[in-house]
């Protein structure tokens, strides 16, 4: 294989599989998988879905805790041609219910906890270990096209209804090779896989070392007893490469100059990415070290695959705020202004993504691809198409980019996208709320999300409508703080005066039954 290659992911896969057969693939609390195992694991679940006259693209969901089981469904979905979507069993039943029947998911690839919550649906679940029950007959995998369906990832949509990304089997492989390169993975490498599935930083941990021949070490379900989990999972799995969240990174940071302890001396690779990264954190992180470490600062799109520009910091760099990044190779970024013209170096513009990794759109939602996907003519002459990331930025002297916020009112809640006006549309359904207004702020150091509620007459408590809400939305969507008003003010149009809303300080923090005493 080489790094030009474009076959997709699954045959690239495969030929790894015949020339490093005995190499190890997979690794958990539970088991270890060589590649040839994973493949034969992958086969039979192939082999199984075939049986069910999947055509190609139709669309398997992969409901299934982190496990070499979940890996193993995603690649046997691949080979049997079919896209995998992932369901998180965390999610809220009315949501899981409608990203299956939003993407006709035909199948759902599950374990015996998580049947139920497909009860009612159109569709077959069935349990990975009776899918590995049968023999398999190793069939040819199937021939994709290059813009077939590899997967459809869900994100925060704004119309109060999650919205999914089409990510094809050229956009996948883009990535992997880009991958692969700028962070000069190798087959020496081993990977933790850490984030839950429904998240992009999963196809990152996953794809680009099993397409290298590297390994991938499964984060267990379970939280660990150990004082500091990220570290003791890098020690106790000999990890070289961690992909990990913003904000979790700053907190491991934290947590090591508190504790006195150093980065584990295995770490060749660090990717920090999600949200804006603290260069007071950076700075630690240098005391922390005791060997050379790659450490990147990732920024991407669920709509460009994962990441699409990435920052290195330069030996003795001391900025005071981290770029995002120059292109991974294939990926086109453009600053335009609002006639879609290039503005000038440094000067502040719309951020644009483009090239071959680039998602083939939102599954059924034509008006918004309409709005955030366009085609203009390059600096070359030739078209190309581009993605609206909704992102401020401008070009530095040096090329890199520099991120300037956001254009429109979209939190960031650790690595998650969050629409605010999905949790609007939520809190709008309960009886006793005549409006809602979600905002996004910081508030010591940590983004958290405020709700305002006008509940005219009705006694709506926090503690209550905190509780309803989380039937109905996932927990990193759920608000942080409540403020309560009869009424909101109004503008001379009719608008809510943002201005005129009082302080998130004086509003309510939702009491719940759960919550432990700091021991």
């Amino acid at each position: 294989m080489t790094h030009d290659d474009q076959r997709p992911f699954h045959l690239q896969f495969e030929s790894i599989c015949a020339a490093s057969p005995d190499a190890v693939a997979l690794l958990s609390d539970q088991e270890s998988l060589s590649y040839h195992e994973l493949n034969q694991r992958a086969d039979t679940i192939a082999d199984g879905l075939r049986g069910l006259a999947l055509q190609p693209g139709d669309r398997v969901g992969v409901c299934l805790d982190r496990s070499v089981n979940a890996v193993a469904a995603m690649i046997g979905i691949l080979k049997a041609g079919a896209a995998f979507v992932p369901l998180d069993p965390d999610f809220p039943t009315e949501r899981l219910r409608f990203m299956c029947e939003d993407a006709g998911v035909r199948v759902v690839l599950t374990q015996d906890d998580y049947i139920s919550l497909y009860d009612g649906l159109n569709l077959q679940c069935i349990t990975v270990p009776t899918l590995l029950e049968a023999n398999s007959t190793a069939s040819a995998s199937a021939k994709v096209g290059e813009n077939d369906l590899a997967y459809i990832m869900y994100t925060s949509g704004s119309t109060g209804q999650p919205k999914g990304v089409q990510i094809s089997h050229l956009a996948l492989t883009t990535y992997c090779l880009a991958d692969i390169e700028v962070y000069q993975l190798s087959d020496k490498d081993r990977t933790l896989q850490f984030s839950t599935l429904n998240f992009d930083i999963s196809i990152e941990e996953i794809f680009p070392p099993l397409m290298i021949g590297s390994s991938v070490a499964i984060r267990p379900q379970g939280r660990s007893e150990a004082r500091n989990e990220l570290s003791e999972l890098i020690e106790r799995f000999d990890i070289s490469a961690v992909h990990i969240a913003t904000a979790y990174w700053h907190e491991w940071i934290d947590l090591m100059l508190a504790s006195g302890e150093r980065v584990p001396p295995s770490i060749r690779l660090m990717v920090v990415t999600g949200e804006k990264i603290s260069v007071s954190h950076y700075r630690k992180w240098l005391t922390l070290i005791d060997r050379d470490v790659l450490w990147a600062n990732a920024y991407g799109p669920t709509e460009a695959t994962v990441s699409a520009t990435v920052f290195i910091p330069p030996p003795g760099w001391d900025g005071d705020a981290l770029p995002i990044g120059k292109g991974l190779k294939n990926y086109t970024t453009r600053i335009l202004d609002a006639d879609m013209r290039e503005v000038a170096p440094g000067d502040t513009g719309d951020l644009w993504i483009g090239g071959p990794a680039l998602s083939l759109g939102y599954l059924n939602r034509p008006e918004l691809n309409a709005e955030v996907f366009a085609t203009r003519e390059g600096p070359d002459g030739q078209s190309e198409r581009l993605y609206k990331t909704g992102d401020l930025a401008r070009f530095l002297p040096d090329g890199n980019i520099d991120y300037a916020g956001r254009i429109d009112h979209q939190i960031k809640i650790g690595s998650f996208r969050v629409e605010p006006g999905e949790i609007e549309a939520a809190i709008n359904e309960h009886e006793q709320v005549l409006e809602a207004l979600v905002i996004g702020e910081e508030s010591e150091g940590k983004k958290r999300i405020v709700a305002y509620i006008a509940h005219g007459s009705y006694e709506l408590s926090a503690g209550q409508l905190h509780a309803w809400l989380g039937g109905r939305l996932p927990p990193y969507m759920l608000p942080s703080v409540y403020v309560r008003l009869p009424a909101f003010p109004k503008t001379i149009n009719g608008k809510i005066d943002r201005r005129a809303l009082p302080s998130s300080d004086q509003g309510e923090l939702p009491a719940t039954s759960q919550y432990t005493a700091p021991q």
